[in-house]
C-alpha cells in the first residue's frame, strides 16, 4: 500500500498542493490534510466549489465543512459511505479509497497542466530557458558595432547587453618613429 501512498501524494502534489517532504503515506496525513487534499482537488472538479481549505477551530465548524465536502464527493458519484466522520475520524483506508476516486475525477488536462507548476525554482528556471533561447536565435553583433551595447529586437523594444560593450570605440593612426633601422642614430 506504501506504493499507492506515494502514488497519491505524488500526484496531489503534481496539482498543487503543498505537503510537506516528510509526508510519504497516508499514515503521516491528518483530517487537516486529508481536507486541504480534498478541497484543492474539488476546486479544479467542482468550478464553483468554495470552501476553506484548513479546517476550522471549533467543532461545529469542522462538522459542518465536513459535511459539505461530503455531500461534495457524493454529488460526483461515490459509492461508499461517506460523511463527517469520513474526513474527521476514518481510517487510512477509507481515505486512500476516497483520495483515489477523487484523483481519478480529476480532468487530465488539469493533472498536465499542473506538471508545469512544480515550483518556484522551476518557473524561474524555464523564464531563464526561455530568455536564453530567445537571445540565441537572434544574429551576433560585436558590441563595438551597437550604440551603447543595444540591440533592438522589435521596433519598440530593446536590451542591453553585456557591460564590457558600454565603452566608445575610438581609433587613431598608428605612425613609427623614424629612425628605427639604426639604432645608434640619435633622433633630433
Amino acid at each position: 500500500m506504501e506504493e499507492v501512498d506515494e502514488i497519491i501524494i505524488s500526484t496531489l502534489k503534481e496539482v498543487g498542493c503543498d505537503f510537506e517532504d516528510d509526508i510519504v503515506s497516508l499514515t503521516d496525513f491528518s483530517p487537516d490534510k486529508l481536507v486541504e487534499a480534498c478541497v484543492h482537488c474539488l476546486r479544479i472538479i467542482i468550478q464553483d466549489f468554495n470552501a476553506p481549505s484548513h479546517l476550522p477551530e471549533a467543532m461545529s465548524a469542522r462538522y459542518r465543512m465536513c459535511t459539505t465536502l461530503a455531500n461534495a464527493v457524493q454529488s460526483l458519484g461515490y459509492q461508499a459511505e461517506v460523511g463527517y466522520q469520513t474526513f474527521l475520524y476514518s481510517s487510512v483506508k477509507d481515505w486512500r479509497k476516497l483520495l483515489m476516486f477523487i484523483l481519478e475525477k480529476l480532468p487530465k488536462e488539469s493533472v498536465q497542466a499542473s506538471d508545469e507548476q512544480t515550483g518556484k525554482s522551476m518557473l524561474f528556471t524555464r523564464s531563464i530557458t526561455a530568455e536564453l533561447s530567445d537571445r540565441l536565435k537572434l544574429p551576433w553583433t560585436p558590441s563595438f558595432c551597437m550604440n551603447n551595447s543595444t540591440r533592438w529586437v522589435t521596433p519598440t523594444s530593446w536590451n542591453i547587453e553585456g557591460s564590457a560593450g558600454k565603452h566608445v570605440f575610438h581609433s587613431t593612426d598608428v605612425q613609427s618613429p623614424i629612425g628605427t633601422g639604426d639604432l645608434t642614430v640619435t633622433i633630433p
